[in-house]
């Protein structure tokens, strides 16, 4: 059988989606074994080759590791859990985790028939179209595959007030794996959920520990509903039923997988502020190395004394001599920096120009992305609980950062084709 194309080539000639970019000329995975002999249809053609990403090792080899991750699936396995030949099948392999969520958005937006609606004004009509041919063609192999659909994890959870808001996230993955976050629909998809809201480090002190403050906040920004009034549990519910992250629930307990730059993090409903905290450190830890492999190839190896900031280089060569005093191990400098270091580093012009700019499609978005991250970040660690609105905030800013630096310029590439 030749090579399968993407569903997204199918669908647009060429994207930047998970779809498009996990079926180009690899090996052929589990999956794509299990359906060689299925009758020819969309889907069967968009996963052939599923690519696991070169920054981080499988869920599989980290579960060999010990990793929190799989201890938290033995659990679930140890105890006779219903889902845990799902979770066995998510832990084997990234691609298969991509498959069972883009069942579960596909489904969504299929049942409503009207993904328009959940789009603001001036979203293109063909970008619409595309993802709603995209969610047909996922759904013709759903007798195939439908043992993987997160929707078949238990019974329907979510509260009322919760419908709509799970739509409005559906048509956000869908518009991320078809054409990828850089695409002005899954722009206008996200702002239907977050309006203009952008967590910032200049809010008032009162707003991390006022849950009324906050919903006010939120509300003035036209943040959707449904995010304001539920709590962290039902909020990794609606991401993992939605579609936008793999993932299992039963009984109360959720556990939604985060790709971070190919790294499968986990988010789990009973430690949500804690899991928050890993997903950015492990998101900050993916960009350092993205930094250092974009800036050696741009600067050479002296790249960090020639393009990174006087007082940001001190900073780093004094954290570096206190861990050193510590007994700790000498690491390259760029180790010691935080996430506001490294924004700074990616944001100085002559980086831009000729690194980065490729990279992300908008410097303005990455600079509010980022301080979201940072401004997330600093009341976790002060043992804070981090809402429902932030928490997801934080879970799509990953998503949509991980792609970029995964697609290391493609969108750049495909847009410039266009032209």
């Amino acid at each position: 059988m030749d090579k399968f194309k993407s569903l997204s080539d199918i669908a647009t000639g060429q994207s930047d989606g998970p779809l498009d970019r996990l079926s180009r000329g690899l090996e052929l995975s589990t999956l794509s074994t299990a359906i060689s002999n299925l009758p020819e249809s969309t889907l069967s053609k968009a996963i052939s080759g599923l690519e696991v990403s070169p920054f981080s090792p499988t869920i599989a080899e980290l579960q060999a590791k010990g990793s929190a991750l799989s201890q938290t699936f033995a659990e679930l396995q140890a105890r006779g859990s219903t889902l845990s030949p799902t979770i066995a099948e998510l832990q084997a392999s990234p691609g298969m985790a991509l498959i069972a969520r883009a069942t579960q958005w596909a489904s969504q937006l299929a049942s409503t028939g009207t993904l328009a609606v959940h789009m603001p004004t001036g979203t293109p009509n063909k970008e619409i179209e595309l993802i709603q041919r995209a969610a047909t063609g996922v759904l013709s192999l759903s007798a195939e595959v439908g043992r993987l659909r997160l929707s078949a994890l238990g019974a329907e959870t979510l509260s009322a007030g919760l419908q709509t808001t799970r739509l409005k996230l559906s048509a956000l993955a869908g518009a991320g794996d078809v054409l990828g976050f850089a695409a002005r629909s899954s722009f206008t998809a996200y702002e239907e959920l977050f309006g203009n809201w952008h967590t910032r480090s200049d809010l008032p002190n009162r707003f991390w520990s006022d849950p009324e403050m906050r919903q006010r906040h939120y509300r003035e920004a036209k943040v959707d509903p449904g995010l304001i009034e539920t709590t962290s549990t039902g909020a990794i519910e609606v991401v993992i039923e939605s579609g936008f992250a793999a993932g299992a629930s039963e009984a109360g307990r959720s556990v939604a997988l985060l790709d971070v730059a190919g790294l499968s993090v986990q988010i789990r409903s009973a430690n949500p502020r804690n899991d928050a905290f890993s997903a950015i450190g492990f998101f900050e830890r993916a960009l350092r190395s993205f930094i250092s492999k974009k800036m050696e190839a741009v600067g050479g190896p002296q790249w960090f004394k020639q393009r990174v900031g006087g007082e940001i280089r001190n900073k780093a060569r004094d954290l570096r001599a206190a861990a050193m005093a510590n007994g700790e191990r000498d690491e390259a400098l760029l180790s010691y920096l935080d996430l506001g270091d490294l924004m700074a580093i990616v944001l100085r012009a002559d980086n831009w120009n000729q690194a980065f700019g490729y990279v992300f499609p908008n410097e303005q978005r990455l600079r509010l992305d980022l301080q979201a991250l940072i401004a997330t970040r600093r009341p976790t660690m002060h043992t804070r609980d981090v809402d429902a609105v932030r928490l997801v905030e934080l879970i799509c800013i990953i998503s949509r950062l991980s792609q970029f630096m995964t697609g290391d310029g493609e969108w750049k590439r495909i847009a410039d084709s266009e032209d």
